[in-house]
């Protein structure tokens, strides 16, 4: 999103590209929009800064991976399918990874609606990270908000704001999926990214990744499900099931070579594990995201 405020600017790569959704601010009595849109290659904000940006921002990662700080000395790790929420008055960073970069979506917003919110402890910064799930799924709800579907014009504002705090909401829901003491358990944020983590090599296992943050496997197996709810196994299970999901809407790989880049044993293992989190077969899933 718009790198203004306290941080210096980046140099933005070749294939940066901005897309604003919103001609003017949308403003109502109750709360305003006002900023919406994509980017593409953002490199984020200069990690040894922190930026107050004055207003409300919710940012959905489409894809790449990073981490987000505040002034709290949070360190949280973040990748395709999680969004962070921005508090006015609370100096952050966020971004990718070393000489990466990531595509986003942001809402820029603020208001009386959003005030009583943050009062009623509704809005919290104590949890700024959700993990919300495939992108493909969130990006159309997302654009919807503006333009509403079958329709290329934004609708009225009061029915757009609604449309925001709707799906606001439904965000705010997820919070129990990121636990928020990463300043004193640098082994989990650690843990979560590397759980998260695929290259050529393929993915590490649950063992690997407790060698990696210094803990016995059973140790590390048992601490990360206290801090977490669940297991190392089901955490990187989730997360090779989003990727899954980014494969299947943008790639027309078959699934027995989506089932093999994750490490399932075939690609019926595949499938039953992707429609037990995702509620369809992945078949289903392309149909689906391809409008077929």
């Amino acid at each position: 999103m718009s790198q203004s405020g306290h941080s210096e600017v980046p140099p933005l790569p070749p294939s940066f590209k901005s897309e604003s959704w919103l001609n003017s601010p949308l403003k109502t009595p109750v709360g305003n929009i006002l900023l919406a849109g994509s980017l593409k290659s953002n490199t984020g904000l200069k990690p040894n800064s922190r930026r107050i940006l004055g207003h409300y921002a919710l940012i959905y990662l489409l894809q790449g991976a990073g981490t987000y700080q505040d002034i709290k000395s949070q360190r949280i790790p973040v990748s395709a399918g999680d969004a962070i929420l921005v508090f006015p008055e609370i100096g952050h960073t966020y971004g990718p990874t070393l000489k990466q970069n990531w595509n986003e979506i942001h809402f820029v917003f603020d208001g009386p609606v959003f005030k009583l919110w943050r009062d009623k402890g509704i809005l919290s910064p104590e949890k700024p990270v959700f993990h919300l799930g495939p992108y493909p799924e969130w990006d159309k709800k997302f654009r919807n908000i503006i333009c509403p579907e079958n329709s290329h014009d934004p609708a009225e504002p009061l029915e757009t704001l609604g449309r925001f705090i709707q799906l606001l909401n439904t965000v705010l829901s997820k919070n129990q999926d990121i636990p928020t003491s990463y300043e004193r358990h640098e082994w989990l944020s650690k843990s979560q990214k590397l759980l998260s983590f695929h290259n050529d090599s393929g993915w590490l296992t649950v063992q690997e990744v407790a060698i990696q943050t210094g803990l016995s496997y059973d140790n590390f197996r048992k601490l990360f499900s206290t801090h977490t709810g669940q297991s190392p196994g089901q955490f990187q299970k989730r997360r090779k099931i989003d990727y899954a999901c980014a494969c299947l809407y943008q790639a027309e790989l078959s699934l027995k070579i989506i089932a093999s880049e994750l490490g399932f044993f075939d690609e019926f293992h595949f499938s039953k594990t992707f429609k037990k989190i995702v509620g369809c077969a992945p078949s289903e899933y392309r149909k689906k995201m391809m409008g077929r």
